[in-house]
């Protein structure tokens, strides 16, 4: 069963989330909690960035004096050195994003509750547990490479494939023709693991939300019972969506016309899309919190 008669359709679901963002306090307050919390990690990520970007060109130079040595002929403390601070920033990185992930899925999910009390301080409440917000993001992210290991494998064939054909191809356009529409619908059919990932876990950071006791993997297999039978309609809410990711296509692109004013393609890229994407990601979110809320829990 993937449609359920008591649930709101994907126009009234855009139209609360609408009216909830835009017309109460409620969801005025947790706009402005999930634009503190994005500008938070945005900055402490683009420090780290920095100093990591520091400590790379650093390490460059380094390497450079040493001439054209091999790799085994550097010194091991610098090796050593830049492998833990490659490990370091992406542990960074995945925290980071976990934290914002949860406290948007928070701020988004009390929003639509009308639960004003504490928002703020909750939406902020995932730099208490920066490992648990790590063991989120790496579970997902696994999920997510296994589930693209048929893409990966469908590029790599394609390229030995032209690689060694290349001439042959070149040559003759009709078999390079056949290739690239193999290619497109090997693409496509190698794509749905990763949409279904996608969709399979759509609600872990509501769950953790909701239940943050719960461990990553308890999250995860809630999460799948919980939409199994409602995939299709979580994919139907994204693309009722499409006027807005259109617009926000339609800014990006306008931004890169070469025959436009330098100054308005700045202000196109640097402020109105970066403006009109915040408000965007938010609207999708407050939708998205509404159809957790739509979909019943699954019996144990």
């Amino acid at each position: 069963m993937w449609y359920n008669r008591g649930m709101r359709t994907s126009k009234e679901i855009r139209a609360l989330a609408r009216k909830t963002l835009f017309h109460t306090r409620c969801g005025a307050r947790a706009m402005s909690a999930m634009l503190l919390l994005g500008l938070a990690c945005s900055l402490a990520l683009l420090l780290l960035q920095q100093a990591f970007l520091t400590f790379g060109i650093r390490t460059l130079d380094y390497l450079a004096l040493t001439g054209d040595a091999p790799l085994a002929a550097y010194s091991f403390d610098v090796l050593f050195a830049a492998a833990v601070a490659t490990v370091f920033y992406v542990f960074i990185q995945a925290v980071f994003g976990g934290i914002q992930n949860f406290g948007w899925s928070l701020a988004a999910l009390r929003g639509m509750r009308q639960a004003e009390t504490g928002l703020t301080r909750a939406a902020f409440s995932g730099f208490r547990v920066p490992f648990g917000m790590f063991a989120m993001m790496f579970a997902y992210t696994i999920r997510l490479l296994v589930a693209a290991l048929p893409l990966m494998l469908v590029y790599g064939i394609f390229f030995l494939a032209f690689y060694f054909l290349r001439d042959f191809l070149l040559a003759h356009t009709l078999w390079l023709g056949a290739g690239v529409f193999l290619l497109f619908i090997a693409f496509l059919v190698a794509t749905i693991p990763v949409f279904y990932v996608i969709y399979r876990y759509r609600f872990v950071w509501y769950l953790k939300v909701d239940h943050p006791d719960w461990s990553a993997t308890k999250c995860f297999r809630e999460s799948a019972r919980r939409l199994d039978g409602y995939k299709w309609r979580a994919f139907y809410l994204d693309c009722s969506y499409w006027k807005a990711f259109l617009l926000l296509t339609a800014l990006l692109v306008a931004g890169l016309i070469p025959v436009l004013p330098e100054l308005l393609r700045a202000m196109l890229v640097g402020i109105v899309f970066p403006v009109a994407a915040f408000f965007v990601s938010v609207y999708y979110m407050f939708g998205q919190a509404q159809f957790y809320l739509e979909v019943p829990p699954r019996a144990a």
